[in-house]
C-alpha cells in the first residue's frame, strides 16, 4: 500500500508498506516533475500523485492492479 501526502503546494511524499502497514519501508519526495526514487523518471510514484490530485480531500490509500492505480479510502484518517 502506498500512501500520499501533499508537504507544499507542488511537493509531494509517497510512502509505501507492505502487510503489517507498521512502519514506511520508503518514503519518496517528488518536487514538481522530479521524483527522489531511484528509477527513471517518470516514475510509478509520479502516478500516485497524478491519482491523488484527482480525489476529493481525505485520507487515501493507493494499491497497483497491473499498471492502473487503485485508491480506496482510509477511514482511520478521517477527522469527524
Amino acid at each position: 500500500m502506498y500512501t500520499v501526502k501533499q508537504i507544499f503546494n507542488d511537493t509531494f511524499q509517497i510512502a509505501s508498506f507492505d502487510s503489517d502497514y507498521r512502519y514506511p519501508l520508503a518514503v519518496y519526495r517528488i518536487q514538481g516533475n522530479r521524483c527522489s526514487c531511484p528509477a527513471r523518471n517518470p516514475c510509478k510514484h509520479q502516478a500516485l500523485v497524478r491519482a491523488f490530485k484527482e480525489l476529493e480531500l481525505g485520507a487515501w490509500g493507493f494499491e497497483f492492479t497491473g499498471k492502473n492505480v487503485q485508491p480506496f479510502s482510509l477511514r482511520a484518517f478521517e477527522l469527524d
